[in-house]
């Protein structure tokens, strides 16, 4: 299975609350992709766990490590997304400007905007 048939971007807009960011690799190919918990309750390390189930169920045979994550604050009514924060499990992701990238071309017709 190619690294194209993972989605860059898992995320519902209205339930938005803590995401991971993780390099999925298969041989030498690399990419970069986030995932986005729903439950407000939800830590990290079950964003982590949701993903490993997510490949192993679509039986796609890559490696992956999770770089870091943080919180987001979604108000879909605004068309704006706000990403910020660290995660307490994995520690902020290396580059918040490329998770805004992805996230930015996913959902074209929103604001993303990273806090420091």
């Amino acid at each position: 299975m190619s690294l194209d048939n993972i989605a860059n971007v898992k995320m519902n807009i209205q339930n938005a609350y803590k995401f991971i960011v993780a390099e999925v690799s298969e041989g030498s190919d690399k990419k970069i992709i986030v995932r986005v918990g729903t439950n407000m309750m939800e830590r990290h390390y079950e964003i982590d766990d949701a993903l490993t189930e997510e490949l192993t169920e679509s039986n796609t045979p890559v490696l992956y490590k999770v770089l870091g994550g943080g919180f987001v604050q979604s108000n879909w009514w605004k068309k704006e997304i706000i990403l910020f924060g660290e995660s307490k499990d994995y520690g902020q992701e290396p580059d918040r400007s490329k998770t805004v990238k992805l996230i930015q071309n996913e959902f074209t017709n929103y604001e993303i905007k990273a806090e420091v």
